[in-house]
């Protein structure tokens, strides 16, 4: 997993596609990487998701009660939307709760003008949804 603070060189010499691929490969959890294109973005939209999506990885593998697998999805089209999702226990989502995790993943893709929302049930896993314009 990535210890805080330090930048993946894959993110800078590969782009993003290749650092979540990076990430999937060192997580403890089988984690899959599906993306529609491998195409790169500004760097700081490539920093907010890769730093998102990592951060969501780590917390449900820290969590996610009953894990057994992990899926990172990023789709292009107008704007940049990825998604990561669990098949954890899930849990029921607190409108008011504002966790260090949850608060920096907003903040990242809140930088780049994007939206995040955590979805979430009892037995139904997690998914973390973002969208970031590209335009």
């Amino acid at each position: 997993m990535l210890a805080a603070g330090i930048y993946p060189t894959v993110l800078v010499d590969l782009g993003l596609v290749d650092a979540l691929r990076s990430l999937a490969r060192h997580c403890p959890v089988p984690t899959g990487v599906e993306a529609d294109s491998n195409g790169r973005y500004e760097s700081a939209i490539e920093t907010a998701v890769y730093f998102c999506c990592s951060e969501a990885v780590q917390n449900a593998v820290k969590h996610a009660v009953g894990l057994t697998g992990i899926s990172i999805h990023l789709e292009r089209g107008d704007d940049l939307r990825f998604e990561v999702s669990d098949d954890g226990a899930g849990f029921v989502v607190d409108a008011g709760y504002t966790g260090h995790g949850l608060a920096n993943m907003r903040a990242r893709v809140l930088s780049v003008g994007g939206t995040l929302t955590l979805v979430s049930a009892a037995g139904q896993g997690t998914r973390v949804i973002g969208r970031v314009p590209l335009s």
